[in-house]
């Protein structure tokens, strides 16, 4: 690293004229010099031109001499010039970035661009292969946009976590790099040995000798589970981020184009036969059904009875802050609920989500259609018979999408398993981006189940007597 003026190749000319100097200071190359930080090249040029020193005193007495009294300096100095360069990053006005993190369990490549501690805007985010929503976080808003146009706002807190390094943790060691070679391009580096609890991690910042801004962050962690990281920065002053332009009719239009494009697309003789079985299946016979898996924080399953054509009795397993313990009865047009260890209440909101506190905003996309909202079939491929825990089956997989107010959207595919004697789906498994199955349901089929109003509890202060 250059940090003063000096004429090397007239420097080194000097000392090769001086005995002692060619004799004490061989171990010392002028390359090694030349990547010491800025103290230290000081102390080292003052020895090597210094001929008295060098005839009074041995080779090794200089050497150690030259490097003791040093050696908590570069390290002190070091430390302190990765630390400014890491700090640099956001100091140093709006900036583009493309950034990767990763670790056993996924690979994300983010590629944005950031008013530091201002806004941020995630132009594209890819997963494990699997293509993340645009975003912009402005301030306490976020927008998100899943190629159908953008949504509302939501309040949002945020930072810029792996797009710029992390707080700081406990410097190890550090160390200066000097000028090295990174994909072609000249650069100075820095390295530091850092605690970042839970981890330790192996740090590499890396700044333009011409215009000293950090262009450059890596860091590598100590096992499988830490996240390693490696970002690149290229400023420009000129990035503003706005709130974006939202026109929901605009997206619904483009979500049910999509999906129409998508059924024309497909196998139509199979999707028809898939909604023929699913309507087959609660239209029928009564059912208990017990569902297990992922459904929002805190819950674990559901399980319940169905009577055609749409009564329905769903019980929550979870925990009752989330609303585990609550029931929904559906008869025709009434409905009751209870929550955890209550009454039993008249309600207009018959949805089992109504008790969940953390569960609000996404719970319906994860309800089967004989008590959420209405499935819409598409992409089905019907597999021909397989066996399975020693039954004979049927098996169709197929994508599910459901409507909102902004867009019919995908939110699950499934698969149906349909036993070869009665014609009746058994089994549903929803599948996860990796393919793995992350909630299963299954059937058990029963003429004698029947569904009755419960009995309402006395009416609370306020509350009108059923």
């Amino acid at each position: 690293m250059r940090a003063h003026s000096c004429n090397w190749d007239k420097l080194r000319g000097h000392c090769e004229r001086s005995v002692g100097c060619g004799r004490s200071l061989a171990p010392l190359s002028w390359d090694g010099v030349r990547r010491r930080p800025a103290s230290i090249q000081r102390v080292l040029v003052e020895i090597l031109q210094s001929r008295r020193v060098h005839r009074m005193i041995p080779r090794y007495v200089v050497i150690v001499l030259a490097l003791a009294p040093i050696t908590s300096a570069a390290y002190a100095d070091c430390e302190s010039e990765a630390g400014k360069a890491r700090e640099n990053i956001l100091a140093s006005g709006p900036f583009h970035y493309r950034s990767r993190q990763w670790n056993k369990n996924f690979d994300r490549l983010q590629v944005g661009m950031i008013e530091p501690n201002k806004a941020e805007h995630i132009i594209e985010s890819t997963q494990d292969g699997e293509r993340g929503p645009e975003e912009i976080y402005i301030d306490t808003q976020s927008w998100k946009n899943d190629g159908f146009g953008w949504l509302p706002p939501l309040g949002s807190r945020w930072s810029h976590q792996f797009r710029v390094p992390e707080s700081p943790g406990q410097a190890v060691k550090a160390k200066c790099l000097g000028e090295v070679e990174v994909e072609a391009k000249t650069l100075i580096g820095y390295e530091v040995e850092a605690d970042i609890t839970p981890h330790k991690f192996l740090e590499k910042i890396f700044v333009d000798p011409n215009t000293r801004l950090t262009v450059r962050y890596e860091r590598t962690g100590d096992g499988p589970e830490a996240i390693n990281v490696v970002n690149t920065y290229r400023y420009d002053d000129s990035i503003k981020i706005e709130p974006p332009q939202i026109d929901l009719a605009g997206r619904k239009a483009k979500s049910l184009q999509a999906f129409q494009l998508a059924v024309d697309s497909t196998d139509a003789k199979c999707r028809q036969e898939v909604i023929e079985t699913i309507d087959h299946g609660q239209a029928t016979l009564p059912f208990r059904y017990e569902m297990a898996g992922y459904f929002w924080s805190g819950v674990s399953g559901m399980h319940g009875t169905f009577v055609p054509p749409s009564s329905v009795h769903n019980a929550v397993d979870g925990v009752p802050y989330h609303g585990g313990g609550s029931e929904t009865v559906v008869i025709g047009n009434q409905a009751w609920n209870r929550l955890a260890g209550q009454e039993w209440v008249r309600t207009s909101n018959p949805s089992p989500m109504a008790g969940a506190v953390s569960a609000s905003w996404s719970g319906v996309l994860f309800l089967p259609g004989y008590i959420g909202l209405t499935h819409h079939v598409e992409g089905a491929t019907c597999l021909g018979e397989v066996e399975k825990d020693h039954g004979r089956y049927r098996l169709y997989e197929y994508d599910v999408y459901l409507d909102s107010e902004a867009a019919r959207k995908l939110v699950s595919k499934r698969r149906m398993y349909v036993d070869t004697g009665t014609g009746l789906p058994v089994l549903f498994e929803d599948l996860g981006y990796r393919g793995q199955v992350v909630r299963r349901e299954t059937r058990t089929y029963d003429k004698d189940i029947t569904i009755e109003p419960p009995t309402v509890g006395p009416a609370l202060p306020g509350q009108s007597a059923p």
